[in-house]
């Protein structure tokens, strides 16, 4: 989600807790997910449709 060189800095880990947090907070979903960070992208592919 961040170009490499702020990777490096830990911007990355960073921006998805500030992203997780923000989307539990405001808005009013039942169940998120994040591919390819919680669930690896072939999990994923593979629920299909829900």
């Amino acid at each position: 989600w961040v170009r490499k060189s702020a990777y490096g800095e830990g911007l990355d880990s960073e921006l998805y807790q500030t992203v997780r947090n923000w989307i539990t907070e405001k808005w009013p979903f039942k169940k998120v997910a994040y591919p390819g960070r919680d669930i690896d992208w072939a999990t994923w592919k593979s629920l299909g449709d829900l």
